[in-house]
């Protein structure tokens, strides 16, 4: 009923921002040359951005001279920090007051084009590009979406994966054929807070490192807590590897629950809470990620790290994991969107294992894989 709702919502939305798009013409071509300063909002979540990435390369590519400026939400623009691609990264908070000041720094920068790369029905974005101030305007022309734009493109009519959205949209640009990579850099200090968190925790580098991440955003995702507690146990002893145990300060007691089914004397390193910029470093040193499909995931296999991931009601076309050494865990059953667990509880204990030795199989090489 919430999504028929939702739908009819959007539908006479749609019919009321159509026919105003005739007071605000696309811009004629050419339009853009030599642009001075570009700003690209990405203002959702950790994987969301690891997967714009590949956006940051190609218009770099295509604007040497630019600067290009991301509005981020506040946790990923420590994620972005580093890359040298990215001129600033300015936090987004929302809020009345604290959204004005914002925008307001924003327009003081006169941007020559705003890109908003999102697909969705939801205006936000659209909306913060629009009173961002910037001569042009770049996004996807839907759900009446394409009102707060000068420079609107049609959405591909076929599924694509995430990292292809942004870039199809650059193609607008004269942007064709650019990387898909995504990629991460890490500054030095985050190096060096790393290793002091894992020095602090009687780590050496000699032992396979194992990022664990139990948690993630929708509780659909997560394969359930007491298996990761088993699997955690099991690479323990049968890898002898030390565990990363990664999550939000929200997630401290799901990461208490499986490194307390550590054996005696088996070492498990809390990356919890952490800054996304000491993370990134953390899991740099680490030989496999296991988890669900969610953020950490999506920096691991940017890190050219082999995984082990787990994926439920989530569309493989548009999420699935980039890079070597990905195997990825589904149920034969269909899932709902964002229903409930039962396509978790089929991934058993034991075909984790078996992805897990498929992945450190592969390590430093390989494709990857279902199972």
């Amino acid at each position: 009923m919430k999504n028929f709702l939702k739908n009819i919502y959007f539908t006479l939305r749609s019919a009321v921002l159509l026919p105003l798009r005739a007071f605000f013409p696309a811009a004629a071509a050419p339009a853009l040359d030599r642009p001075r300063a570009i700003l690209f909002i990405r203002v959702d979540r950790i994987g969301d951005m690891v997967l714009s990435t590949p956006a940051f390369g190609a218009l770099k590519e295509k604007y040497p001279e630019a600067e290009i400026t991301v509005l981020a939400a506040p946790a990923c623009c420590a994620l972005i920090a580093a890359d040298p691609r990215v001129g600033r990264a300015v936090p987004w908070r929302g809020g009345a007051l604290e959204g004005l000041r914002t925008l307001r720094e924003l327009r003081a920068r006169a941007f020559d084009l705003a890109i908003d790369p999102y697909k969705g029905p939801e205006l936000k974005t659209a909306l913060l590009a629009f009173f961002s101030g910037a001569r042009l305007r770049l996004g996807y022309e839907s759900h009446g979406r394409g009102l707060f734009f000068n420079m609107r493109v049609a959405p591909p009519a076929d599924r694509r994966h995430f990292v292809e959205e942004a870039l199809y949209l650059l193609g607008a640009l004269g942007i064709t054929e650019p990387s898909q990579k995504p990629e991460l850099f890490t500054s030095e200090a985050a190096e060096g807070a790393a290793e002091k968190v894992l020095s602090d925790s009687g780590v050496s580098g000699s032992r396979l490192l194992v990022a664990m991440h139990p948690g993630g955003f929708y509780p659909s995702q997560r394969w359930p807590a007491a298996r990761f507690r088993e699997l955690a146990a099991w690479l323990a002893v049968e890898y002898s590897a030390s565990l990363l145990l990664i999550g939000s300060a929200e997630e401290s007691a799901l990461a208490d629950e499986i490194s307390s089914g550590l054996p005696a004397g088996k070492t498990a390193v809390r990356a919890i809470g952490l800054g996304t910029d000491v993370l990134c470093a953390l899991m740099r040193r680490c030989g496999l990620f296991v988890g669900n499909n969610s953020g950490p995931l999506h920096m691991a296999s940017a890190l050219g790290i082999p995984g082990v991931s787990t994926m439920g009601p989530t569309d493989p076309v548009k999420w699935t994991p980039l890079g070597p050494g990905q195997v990825v865990l589904r149920s034969a059953r269909p899932c709902g969107q964002r229903g409930g667990g039962e396509c978790m509880a089929d991934l058993t204990v034991e075909r984790m294992k078996a992805a897990v030795k498929e992945a450190l199989a592969v390590r430093g090489g390989g494709s990857g894989g279902t199972v």
